[in-house]
């Protein structure tokens, strides 16, 4: 087999892996659509803590559906997201907006530096057209990649 043969096989090998996990995320399986420009902002809302910092392992994995621990793979976590460049976070904030709220923000981008199979899919709702469901990420990996943000 020659080196461009190879090369031709493996490139094809890693494109089936990929759809394949893309295929299998449980946010994607519902049918909707995956977002997938590195440049996507996500903010997730999280009540502030009283320590401090509100963006922590434990508080991003009670949120999801069903809650998870740290270190377990996210499969149904809310959150407001867009690829829209237009898009600011203020805007991805404004469905999330309450009493005590802080925001973990992030983009695609810094969490495929954590995680490079993460999927997010929108989401929309009548509450916020930007919500979408994030995936195949522990939570201890979305909060290396988060700021947070009044």
């Amino acid at each position: 087999m020659s080196t461009h043969q190879l090369l031709r096989t493996l490139g094809e090998i890693l494109a089936i892996g990929v759809l394949t996990q893309i295929s299998m995320s449980p946010v994607y399986a519902a049918g909707k659509k995956p977002i997938t420009k590195g440049q996507t902002k996500i903010v997730r809302a999280v009540n502030q803590q009283p320590q401090g910092n509100s963006c922590l392992p434990d508080v991003i994995g009670t949120g999801n559906d069903p809650a998870v621990g740290p270190s377990t793979d996210l499969t149904n976590l809310s959150v407001s997201c867009s690829d829209d460049p237009a898009v600011t976070y203020g805007q991805l904030k404004a469905p999330l907006a309450g009493a005590n709220r802080v925001y973990c923000v992030t983009t695609l981008s810094k969490l495929r530096k954590q995680r490079s199979a993460v999927t997010v899919v929108a989401d929309p709702t009548v509450q916020n057209s930007y919500h979408c469901l994030l995936a195949t990420i522990t939570p201890k990996e979305f909060v290396a990649a988060t700021k947070e943000q009044k």
